[in-house]
């Protein structure tokens, strides 16, 4: 027997529909936002990341690397924002100045101990806002996030937001930061000695390890060293935040993991307060350098990634019961057909079957292809959380029941499954029962 390769997952039928229903969930607030769908490949050259994300962990411990064939050097993408960025440049989707805000969603690798939430391979869902630095776009981008975890009913979350500031802040900080961390040269990780030694001080910052030493509760803070240009941009997000009415904590310590951002960083915090754990479900911020880096103009884009695997294992955690939440995605639009007496009724059903799934192609039929026992058709139909039952009675009539509300009528109407009308009369049976809930759907898509 095989089993699945350490940090990846199956995901069974229940979790593929709440997964279902929650991404569909998001990708109607991306189009009403304006965001349009792009994809690139999996894999990428290894350069675009050692480029692009140049001294992070990412690029030092947790690449897939291999040598393809061709004696190619390639990567599995660890993040979407450099082969966003990649894509952007070589296709020069610049051209278009009438549209430059995009997402994406995939399947992201990076080799790190699996967790609760976290994965080897993981899904991400990203956003990039491309165009001119104005925390206006910035305002956008943050309110988008915080209205996805609202719509999909993650219950305690926090903003977390800081400005990493423009090139001569960063430069100003980062030798306030050698000139600190020199003296704790000798406790630092042998990972933080290397990037104080190439003079990248910011990364020591979220190092894992260094992080939790009580050195760190002294280190300069970034806000000191800003920028009057950077803090008064900051200044202006926040006044933006508040006057939306958005909640935030500034957080002098957020540096985000990746070095191509300036000016915002933010995370969204997911709390859960019976485990007493925190974990980022959205991180993002604005970066003015690496599209010209990459080959491309000098373009500022602000954006976030969204870990679909930690977000949902949060929210099935919070609601107790992965059933339950697949049943809330299922219920409204799903019917369950079997017959338990008469196999011309069955026969004659399947073969209108297509024609029922043109005509009401919002639904989704569950069709038992043999006869079913009568005292089990309710089970089953409870089973896969149908909200609708067509199935005969003992003389062979075909009827509806509507199984969330018990004082429904509609299955007091019968028909004949051996008339020559029977399709015509199933069919106008069905649209009058299923009126209400296509005007309710049409309502939605609106």
């Amino acid at each position: 027997m095989f089993s699945k390769v350490k940090g990846t997952r199956d995901l069974n039928i229940c979790e593929t529909t709440f997964k279902d229903y929650n991404l569909n969930l998001i990708k109607d607030i991306l189009n009403e936002y304006g965001f349009q769908r792009v994809e690139t490949p999996i894999i990428e050259h290894s350069e675009l990341f050692k480029r692009s994300v140049e001294g992070s962990d990412l690029v030092n411990k947790e690449m897939y690397d291999f040598v393809d064939k061709g004696n190619r050097e390639i990567t599995l993408r660890p993040e979407g924002t450099a082969s966003f960025v990649r894509a952007y440049v070589e296709n020069k989707w610049f051209a278009n100045n009438m549209h430059q805000k995009f997402y994406y969603y995939g399947p992201m690798f990076r080799y790190e101990q699996p967790q609760k939430g976290r994965y080897r391979q993981f899904d991400q869902l990203g956003v990039e806002f491309v165009g001119d630095k104005n925390p206006y776009k910035d305002a956008d981008v943050i309110a988008l996030g915080n209205l996805i975890l609202n719509e999909v009913e993650l219950k305690n979350f926090r903003l977390e937001i800081n400005s990493v500031g423009d090139e001569e802040s960063r430069r100003k900080y980062q030798q306030a930061l050698q000139e600190y961390f020199k003296d704790f040269y000798n406790e630092l990780s042998e990972t933080s000695k290397k990037r104080f030694d190439q003079g990248n001080c910011l990364r020591i910052l979220d190092d894992k390890e260094d992080s939790q030493k009580p050195f760190m509760q002294n280190v300069p803070q970034l806000k000191d060293y800003l920028s009057e240009a950077s803090r008064q941009y900051f200044n202006d997000l926040l006044a933006i935040l508040d006057e939306k009415d958005i909640k935030y904590v500034v957080s002098n310590k957020l540096v985000r993991g990746l070095d191509y951002y300036d000016e915002i960083v933010f995370e969204f915090i997911a709390i859960d307060k019976n485990a007493g754990s925190q974990n980022a479900v959205i991180g993002g911020g604005r970066y003015s350098r690496l599209i010209n880096q990459l080959g491309g103009p000098e373009l500022s884009s602000v954006g976030f990634g969204l870990g679909i695997d930690r977000l949902l294992s949060i929210l099935y955690d919070n609601n107790n019961s992965i059933q339950e939440q697949s049943k809330k995605a299922t219920e409204d639009y799903f019917v369950y057909v079997a017959f338990s007496n008469d196999k011309l009724a069955l026969r004659n059903f399947f073969i209108i079957l297509d024609a029922l799934r043109q005509e009401f192609g919002w639904l989704r039929f569950y069709f038992e292809y043999d006869l079913v026992k009568s005292k089990k058709v309710l089970d089953r139909a409870n089973k896969v959380n149908a909200r609708f039952l067509i199935t005969d009675n003992q003389e062979g009539l075909i009827y509806v029941k509507d199984l969330q509300n018990k004082n429904s009528n509609i299955h007091n109407e019968f028909i004949d499954p051996q008339t020559l009308e029977f399709e015509e009369d199933m069919l106008e049976h069905l649209s009058e029962i299923f009126e209400e809930e296509y005007q309710k759907l049409q309502g939605e898509l609106e």
